[in-house]
């Protein structure tokens, strides 16, 4: 269902089954080609603390095709004073770079 390999770049095997478990727990349109995943702790936005918010694109060029994963991008507060999250941690798999 999902790419595991970018080249030499693998997805570790826990984190490939618990995105395959969390997709087919949930019934996505067949012409679906992009999937953002946005995962947030409220305590880090009220107190700046536990985990940072993370967010995880997929896409697929068809439906039979599988979901690749474009990126993983972190983010947190750049300092004390901030208001608002910014990328902390940045892995766009599909052009290789972080």
């Amino acid at each position: 269902m999902i790419e595991q390999h970018y080249g030499d770049i693998s997805i570790n095997d826990a984190l490939l089954s618990s995105l395959e478990s969390l997709l087919t727990g949930h019934t996505l349109p067949e012409q679906a080609e992009r999937l953002v995943l946005n995962c947030r702790q409220m305590s880090y936005y009220r107190h700046r603390q536990g985990l940072h918010p993370i967010e995880i694109q997929l896409k697929r060029e068809s439906i039979s095709e599988p979901w690749l994963i474009v990126f993983f991008a972190s983010f947190s507060y750049p300092n004390d004073n901030s208001t608002s999250v910014e990328p902390e941690l940045y892995f766009h798999l599909a052009n290789r770079w972080f």
